[in-house]
């Protein structure tokens, strides 16, 4: 084993370049003195990113194989899982029986996960284009497999990036005078710091030549989401009455911009729809990566990072299909409130969409059916 002296500021991980930390293993003072194993320390950081992710994932209740980052988000928690499991075999065996070291398993962990973003929001754009709108493939068996496939696909790439490129040996430093530890490297995901950055910048770009008309669209967003609950409740309390008197439901609501108010365009509403939600996260996510905070890729590739590219790849294709399909296409993202803003622009009605009714309204007075 190589043992190096090098400044080592803290007893958790140092950062040493852009994409590169080091994880301490175990740190000791003395040649003789008692050496304290951190691998508990990042089983309970696993276990509290499953319980997350777990968290997440319910709150939100995608359907399992409709598009490509359903399927991923769903992999994203398996693979949490396994990672924990692994930690949780080397804290509980030992270091002289687990068949790898926690080396092994959080530095492929760290560069397998860094791999991911980049191709994960390419296949998730692509998915979205493709599929959103075309009715023969959406939500078929035939487009559940493919979005398997693609998901083990990429996995599957990290997983030889990782064994390609890991360094899983680890290095004896003395950080202070009379101070060792053993240390492994790891990596953080460039693509992630590029991602927040990114949006970052963009939502700077679109919404800060209209500040001051923020707050006037705000309010009126908000009034549009309570006179869409409104109407949504009458419109179910009027599709019960029919159950008793055989009328047909045939009473569409619309959402309705009050005269004379100025209305954003529309890549503004969809902007400030996508920033009303996220800007805490991004906002967290943005400092961490200014101040070169070291977070390793596996932390940081999560679910709610997963959700927020969600979000993003879902206004990005309502921008680019405003006019066949908009907001009212089957999204996989029930966050945003993409068809209030949408109205709040009054954007273009699309082509495709259709008021849906019920399947079927049943009549006691006679006819069995009235209208499928």
């Amino acid at each position: 084993m190589q043992t190096i002296q090098m400044p080592l500021k803290s007893p958790a991980t140092h950062h040493n370049n852009s994409s590169t930390m080091w994880a301490i293993i175990e740190h000791w003072e003395g040649k003789d003195s008692y050496r304290v194993d951190n691998t508990q320390q990042y089983l309970f950081i696993m276990l509290f990113k499953v319980g997350l992710d777990t968290l997440v994932l319910t709150l939100f209740r995608h359907n399992l194989y409709t598009f490509f980052m359903n399927v991923f988000s769903y992999s994203l928690v398996l693979v949490d899982l396994a990672l924990f499991l692994a930690i949780t075999m080397v804290w509980f065996l030992g270091p002289g029986q687990s068949p790898v070291l926690v080396c092994f398993v959080l530095a492929h962990g760290s560069d397998m996960y860094a791999a991911l973003p980049l191709p994960v929001l390419i296949l998730g754009l692509l998915n979205y284009l493709f599929e959103l709108g075309n009715r023969t493939c959406h939500g078929s068996l035939h487009s559940g497999l493919r979005n398997v496939f693609f998901t083990l696909v990429v996995w599957a790439m990290a997983c030889l990036w990782s064994f390609h490129s890991t360094n899983i040996d680890m290095i004896e430093i003395e950080y202070e005078v009379g101070k060792h530890a053993q240390v492994c490297k790891m990596q953080d995901s460039t693509s992630m710091s590029f991602f927040f950055v990114g949006i970052s910048m963009a939502i700077c770009f679109v919404l800060l030549p209209f500040c001051s008309r923020l707050p006037m669209w705000l309010r009126e967003a908000n009034r549009l989401s309570v006179q869409d609950s409104s109407a949504t409740l009458k419109s179910d309390l009027y599709f019960s009455k029919t159950l008793f008197n055989g009328q047909r439901s045939d009473e569409k609501h619309t959402l309705v911009v009050e005269t004379g108010q100025e209305v954003p365009p529309l890549y503004v509403s969809l902007m400030l729809c996508f920033t009303v939600t996220w800007m805490p996260f991004i906002v967290i996510s943005f400092l961490c990566t200014v101040m070169g905070f070291a977070v390793p890729s596996y932390i940081t590739v999560n679910m709610l990072w997963v959700e927020c590219a969600n979000s993003l790849l879902m206004g990005i294709v309502i921008w680019l299909k405003r006019d066949n399909l908009g907001p009212y296409m089957d999204l996989s993202d029930d966050v945003n409130l993409w068809k209030i803003y949408w109205n709040l622009s009054s954007g273009p009605k699309p082509a495709a969409y259709q008021d849906k009714l019920p399947n079927a309204v049943f009549s006691l007075s006679g006819d069995p059916l009235l209208h499928v």
